[in-house]
Protein backbone atom coordinates (compact mmCIF):
# COMPACT_ATOMS: atom_id res chain seq x y z
CA UNK A 1 0.00 0.00 0.00
CA UNK A 2 2.87 2.25 -0.24
CA UNK A 3 1.61 3.66 -3.54
CA UNK A 4 -1.89 4.21 -2.45
CA UNK A 5 -2.75 1.26 -4.48
CA UNK A 6 -6.48 -0.72 -3.87
CA UNK A 7 -6.47 -4.06 -3.29
CA UNK A 8 -9.32 -5.64 -5.21
CA UNK A 9 -12.76 -6.47 -3.12
CA UNK A 10 -12.21 -9.24 -0.81
CA UNK A 11 -15.66 -10.49 -1.27
CA UNK A 12 -15.79 -10.42 -5.10
CA UNK A 13 -12.60 -9.45 -6.45
CA UNK A 14 -14.42 -6.18 -7.87
CA UNK A 15 -12.64 -2.83 -8.15
CA UNK A 16 -12.49 -0.62 -5.14
CA UNK A 17 -12.85 3.01 -5.34
CA UNK A 18 -12.07 5.53 -2.69
CA UNK A 19 -14.72 8.22 -1.75
CA UNK A 20 -15.30 11.06 0.34
CA UNK A 21 -17.63 13.55 1.18
CA UNK A 22 -18.11 17.05 3.54
CA UNK A 23 -19.68 15.82 6.90
CA UNK A 24 -20.94 18.91 9.57
CA UNK A 25 -19.61 18.10 12.70
CA UNK A 26 -21.46 21.07 15.25
CA UNK A 27 -19.67 24.23 13.77
CA UNK A 28 -16.71 22.48 12.24
CA UNK A 29 -16.89 20.98 8.38
CA UNK A 30 -14.52 18.20 7.73
CA UNK A 31 -13.96 15.37 5.47
CA UNK A 32 -14.59 11.62 5.52
CA UNK A 33 -13.19 8.90 2.98
CA UNK A 34 -14.25 5.18 2.82
CA UNK A 35 -14.28 3.04 0.40
CA UNK A 36 -16.31 0.70 -1.56
CA UNK A 37 -16.52 -2.08 -4.30
CA UNK A 38 -17.79 -1.19 -7.07
CA UNK A 39 -19.03 -4.20 -8.36
CA UNK A 40 -20.95 -5.71 -5.01
CA UNK A 41 -21.00 -2.39 -3.35
CA UNK A 42 -19.07 -3.84 -0.37
CA UNK A 43 -18.21 -0.89 2.17
CA UNK A 44 -15.86 0.09 4.81
CA UNK A 45 -16.85 2.91 7.88
CA UNK A 46 -15.52 6.40 7.43
CA UNK A 47 -12.30 7.52 8.37
CA UNK A 48 -10.93 10.91 9.00
CA UNK A 49 -7.79 10.27 6.59
CA UNK A 50 -7.19 8.73 3.23
CA UNK A 51 -4.48 6.89 4.88
CA UNK A 52 -7.06 5.25 7.54
CA UNK A 53 -9.59 4.12 4.92
CA UNK A 54 -6.94 3.14 2.50
CA UNK A 55 -5.73 0.75 5.51
CA UNK A 56 -8.96 -0.64 6.46
CA UNK A 57 -9.56 -1.21 2.94
CA UNK A 58 -6.08 -3.38 2.18
CA UNK A 59 -6.16 -5.12 5.29
CA UNK A 60 -6.69 -8.80 4.89
CA UNK A 61 -6.33 -11.97 7.09
CA UNK A 62 -4.27 -14.96 6.46
CA UNK A 63 -5.72 -17.82 5.69
CA UNK A 64 -2.30 -19.06 7.44
CA UNK A 65 -4.04 -20.54 10.92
Amino acid sequence: MKDGTLKECPFCGGKAKLSNRLVVDGTQVKTVYHIYCTKCLATIAEYDTEFGALAAWNQRISADK
